[in-house]
């Protein structure tokens, strides 16, 4: 039976497609990625576009999501074209096959694709007639479905999910017989930005650090009850213990519009502090409403404080160096080993306790106690002198 249906699948691959091997002679002109992650796991994958655009600079890259990241179109560069698949869950087979053999592919690349009926979009690229059909072997039907499948390691949470994603690329251009960039998926992980703070450009006597504060998480965590953020009470004390550290220093709180809530409890926590030196702390909450003016911010900002979050990618592409507040997921699935990135950068996470990470290892869901978000101020505000220092140091040698 199954032989019958990979011989089923072929032979539409061989009708749909009849011109595929004269157009892929000199590379695919048609390449297609499906990824339907939150917006941070969309940022991980964009190297993998930027490799794909290096590597095949005529093709047309076209990007398959879900309506709700309508805003990737903002940090995902190297795209020819975004396709939003409306109520994603309720797609069948049919309605998937019509979608990807309108866009006439000659290689797809499946990536998180979770919004999406398995079985439905198995069967849909099955029958699609795509020459070049790689993605993760999640199942025996997703296995039937891809001709070239992938172990599935996207559930790792050792390795940093951005050289996961990278495989696909890799199988791609192994495919195809093309020669991938020398450095791999590394050359294309970070903007090219300068990683030495503004601060130190200009050395002089009493520094000035700006800080940068974004607290909040995305929406999906929120709903699905995985809270990722520092207590209001930490931020808090950490911005009252930063202004005192600088005394010149001054400190930007952000956050995107389902972070009002976090942003008002830090702001009523600090009302506890009358010692706060007010005019050195600036709440930019409902001022920076898009992707580019978050990143525009950044670039007048000299360290980043931050949880697992969309904007902790953003900062590290962005070349700003940063303290990343890590609780039930892990660092090394969401940041490269420090010796991999260019931009400095400090982990702030209670390592004695053997129960992190656990999402979603052990639990799809927060825990009733969750005392790995209870890491101390001090230890934060320790990795943001350290970073300061550093950065001094780098400019004086």
């Amino acid at each position: 039976m199954m032989q019958f249906a990979h011989q089923l699948i072929q032979k539409q691959a061989v009708r749909r497609h009849s011109d595929a091997e004269t157009r892929i002679e000199t590379g695919p002109q048609r390449i297609g990625f499906i990824h339907t992650g939150w917006l941070g796991d969309h940022f991980l994958f964009s190297p993998v576009i930027r490799a794909v655009r290096a590597v095949f600079p005529k093709a047309h890259l076209t990007l398959f999501t879900t309506r709700r990241y309508e805003t990737v179109q903002a940090v995902l560069t190297g795209l020819d074209e975004v396709v939003f698949i409306d109520a994603p869950r309720r797609q069948t087979a049919l309605s998937l096959w019509r979608l990807l053999t309108s866009a006439r592919l000659d290689a797809l690349l499946v990536n998180y694709e979770f919004e999406l009926p398995a079985k439905a979009l198995s069967l849909a690229m099955a029958f699609s007639g795509i020459p070049h059909r790689i993605g993760c072997s999640r199942n025996w039907l997703r296995r039937l479905a891809l001709n070239a499948p992938l172990q599935n390691r996207l559930d790792e949470q050792n390795v940093y999910l951005c050289d996961v994603f990278y495989e696909l690329a890799q199988t791609l251009f192994a495919r195809m017989g093309a020669t991938p960039p020398a450095d791999g998926v590394k050359a294309f992980r970070h903007a090219p930005q300068a990683c030495i703070p503004t601060f130190v450009r200009s050395p002089q006597a009493g520094y000035s650090p700006r800080l940068l504060i974004h607290p909040g998480t995305s929406a999906g965590s929120k709903t699905q009850n995985w809270p990722k953020s520092w207590p209001p009470e930490h931020w808090a004390e950490f911005i009252r213990q930063f202004l005192k550290r600088y005394p010149r220093g001054s400190v930007c709180l952000t956050g995107g519009p389902d972070d009002r809530e976090e942003v008002a409890r830090i702001e009523q926590a600090l009302t506890a502090y009358p010692d706060v030196a007010r005019e050195r702390f600036i709440n930019l909450f409902g001022q920076v409403t898009s992707v580019a003016d978050l990143a525009a911010l950044m670039q007048t900002c000299d360290v980043f404080a931050g949880c697992d979050s969309f904007a902790m990618h953003l900062a590290l592409y962005a070349g700003l160096p940063m303290v990343a507040i890590f609780g039930m997921t892990s660092e090394k699935r969401f940041l490269p080993h420090p010796s991999d990135s260019p931009v400095p950068f400090r982990i702030a996470a209670r390592d004695e306790l053997t129960c992190r990470p656990c999402l979603c290892i052990t639990r799809e869901e927060a825990c009733e106690r969750p005392i790995c978000l209870q890491t101390p101020v001090s230890t934060v505000l320790g990795h943001i002198e350290a970073l300061v220092q550093d950065a001094q140091q780098a400019v004086s040698a």
